[in-house]
């Protein structure tokens, strides 16, 4: 990521510096490793920190809450006056609008409580470009290691960010049996009102339907369940996936970018005649979404998706019949629900960049029945 994802404003950028960054923090006063410690002999050892730039490093054994990271992205770039918010404690009470000001770039791994057996690779780079790629499932113990690099003045925003981080983690199991959540902030799961985070999901779902670019994806145990529990007649605009094994989280509400909708044919038709691929289209969405910077230029909130394949089948509505299951699973968008950055919040952004998306990627769709 280059080019944009620089400082702008005519101040330097990590980005344009022809200079190495070290990315282990150094204590204030020490230049050299104390007695007992070794230090990895590279090119990056051989130099100093630029005085410009400064980094922290945040690591928990705790995972982040997704719906809090979504919170916490959705103040990038934009005025404190529209920051989210919906009258519990949240990680963002943290933050200032001078925090993000200074930072240049975060890296590292990313562990979510609301999908625990995956990792995820986060970039964010510059003015709100963000990468966040699912990176198969953990091979070792899940953590959260990251690393902020930000222009001096340092002190405050990294503390600041670190703070935020602390208070999006949730307390797993595991770590309140041996008290490893001491007395710290934690933010705590809300879906503790089961009802509550049934009403929202029915409420996503909905927005998502009707706007005739997406469908919902439901997984196979649910009966197709409603905001009530109860069975419901599948609704249009909704797909379900086939097999068993479909990674679902309560917390978490799956779509795909379909458009087809918006053209007057249906999926069908768009992925056999059309040869259009929905699972490429959806993560083509998730990129231009999560790289985007109309939040900015609009000084809304700035919106963000999670993508990856989940573990089940296709879509039913997507495969002809008899048709073979691709074994990796279809591509689906995710937005999790309880955090103070609601779908409706964020949605302006969403619905421009699906337009952006449909009107580059499904050009080629030609109407014309003259044929038939």
């Amino acid at each position: 990521m280059t080019g944009a994802a620089g400082g702008g404003g005519g101040l330097p950028s990590h980005e344009t510096e022809q200079r190495a960054y070290m990315t282990r923090i150094t204590p204030p006063g020490r230049s050299h490793p104390p007695a007992g410690e070794t230090e990895a002999r590279s090119p990056l050892s051989l130099w100093q920190p630029h005085a410009d730039f400064s980094t922290m490093e945040f690591s928990s054994r705790m995972p982040l809450r997704l719906a809090a990271f979504q919170d916490l992205i959705a103040t990038i770039g934009a005025p404190q006056s529209v920051w989210p918010t919906d009258g519990r404690p949240s990680p963002i009470s943290a933050l200032t609008p001078h925090a993000w000001r200074r930072v240049r770039r975060i890296k590292g791994v990313v562990w979510f409580a609301e999908c625990r057996s995956v990792r995820w690779i986060l970039q964010l780079s510059g003015r709100q470009r963000i990468e966040l790629r699912c990176d198969g499932a953990w091979e070792g113990r899940p953590a959260v290691q990251l690393v902020a690099i930000g222009q001096q003045p340092w002190a405050a925003a990294a503390e600041a960010l670190r703070s935020a981080l602390h208070r999006a983690r949730e307390p797993d199991a595991t770590a309140l049996a041996v008290g490893g959540a001491g007395d710290e902030t934690l933010c705590l799961p809300c879906d503790a009102d089961e009802q509550a985070r049934r009403v929202e999901a029915a409420a996503v779902a909905q927005r998502l339907r009707a706007c005739g670019r997406f469908e919902v994806v439901e997984p196979p145990d649910t009966g197709g369940a409603g905001a009530e529990g109860r069975k419901r007649p599948r609704e249009a605009g909704e797909a379900r996936l086939g097999l068993d094994g479909f990674d679902y989280s309560p917390r978490l509400v799956h779509f795909q970018l379909v458009g087809a909708s918006a053209l007057g044919i249906s999926r069908r038709e768009l992925e056999t005649r059309h040869r259009v691929d929905v699972d490429l289209l959806t993560e083509q969405f998730v990129t231009a979404l999560n790289f985007s910077l109309g939040a900015a230029a609009a000084e809304q909130p700035k919106p963000l998706l999670t993508g990856a394949r989940c573990s089940g089948a296709p879509p039913a509505a997507a495969g002809q019949k008899g048709s073979a299951a691709d074994p990796r699973g279809a591509f689906t968008a995710r937005f999790a629900l309880g955090g103070a950055c609601s779908l409706d919040t964020v949605w302006p952004l969403i619905s421009q960049v699906a337009d952006e998306v449909i009107s580059r990627e499904l050009a080629h769709v030609n109407l014309c029945r003259c044929d038939v």
